[in-house]
C-alpha cells in the first residue's frame, strides 16, 4: 500500500498521526489547573481531543473508501462497507439539527446566541440593544456574576462594556494563584458585587462604586430573583439617576432598571 499511496493518502496519514498525537499527548504532558489532582488533565484532554475527534472523522471516511476500492479479499470488503455503514448511520444527525435550526424564522447564522436572549429574557434584550445605542463602550455596567454557562453577565457579554467580575469559575481558571485557588481579588470583587446590591449603607455602596470606577448599575430579572429577598431596590435606585426602565406592567417577570450611578 504505502509504494501506491498517492499525495491524498499521504496527506490523510499525516493528519490520522497527528489526531494520534493529540490522544496521547495528554498522557504525557498537560496543564495544571482548578479542577483539583483528579481532574487536572480535563481541559487539555478536552481541547486536544476535540480536535483529534473531527481530524478523525476526516480520515476515517476517506481510508474506508480507498480501502474499498483496494481491497480485493471479500471478508474485508464487508468488514469494510459494515464500517461504511456506520459511519452514515450519523447522517440523520446533521440532518436533524439544520432542520431543527431551519424551523426558527428569526434565527441568523450559526452563532446567533442573541437569540436566546430576545426570546428568553425578552426585557434583558431591550435593555441590551439601549446600552448599545446609548452607553459609552468603555463604561463599566455592574451586573451580577455567578456560575459559568448560566444567565449572569449577559449585559457584559452582549454589549462589550466592561463589568466588574465575569464568571467566576472561567475568572479563577484564567487567574488561579500558584495553589490553584481563586485570587483574592476574584473573591473580593464577588463579595464586593454582593454587598453592593444587598447593603443598607448608601456609604458603602458608594465606597465599592469608587472603588470600580463603575458608571452604570444595571437591575434586572437575574438581579432580582438571584438576591431575592436581599437586593436593596430603594438604596440603588437614589445612587444616582434611572436612565433606563422597563416598569412592571410592561415586563414579563421582574423590571430593569439601569442606573447611572452620581
Amino acid at each position: 500500500y504505502i509504494k501506491e499511496m498517492n499525495r491524498v493518502d499521504i496527506y490523510v496519514m499525516i493528519l490520522s498521526i497527528c489526531s494520534i498525537g493529540l490522544i496521547i499527548l495528554p498522557e504525557i504532558v498537560y496543564l495544571k489547573d482548578i479542577y483539583g489532582s483528579d481532574y487536572q488533565r480535563t481541559n487539555t484532554m478536552f481541547k486536544l481531543t476535540y480536535q483529534a475527534y473531527v481530524m478523525f472523522c476526516i480520515c476515517i471516511s476517506y481510508i474506508i473508501v480507498r480501502l474499498l476500492y483496494k481491497e480485493k479479499k471479500t471478508v474485508y470488503r464487508i468488514f469494510l462497507v459494515i464500517i461504511l455503514l456506520i459511519q452514515l448511520s450519523t447522517i440523520p444527525y446533521g440532518i436533524d439539527t439544520i432542520l431543527t435550526k431551519s424551523k426558527k424564522q428569526s434565527y441568523k447564522g450559526i452563532s446567533n446566541s442573541e437569540l436566546y436572549i430576545s426570546e428568553n429574557l425578552p426585557d434583558d434584550y431591550k435593555a441590551i440593544q439601549w446600552i448599545k445605542q446609548n452607553i459609552d463602550r468603555n463604561s463599566i455596567i455592574l451586573e451580577k456574576s455567578g456560575d459559568s454557562f448560566s444567565r449572569v453577565n449577559r449585559v457584559s457579554v452582549f454589549t462589550a462594556n466592561p463589568t466588574v467580575l465575569g464568571w467566576y469559575a472561567h475568572e479563577w481558571l484564567w487567574r488561579a494563584d500558584e495553589n490553584y485557588q481563586a485570587p483574592e481579588d476574584e473573591k473580593n470583587r464577588w463579595q464586593d458585587i454582593y454587598v453592593l446590591y444587598t447593603t443598607n449603607d448608601e456609604n458603602k455602596a458608594k465606597e465599592i462604586i469608587n472603588k470600580y470606577n463603575i458608571s452604570y448599575i444595571y437591575i434586572g430579572n437575574v438581579e432580582i430573583e438571584d438576591y431575592a429577598g436581599k437586593i436593596n431596590l430603594d438604596l440603588l435606585l437614589n445612587l444616582g439617576k434611572t436612565v433606563f426602565e422597563i416598569g412592571q406592567e410592561e415586563c414579563i417577570k421582574t423590571p430593569v432598571y439601569i442606573i447611572k450611578v452620581d
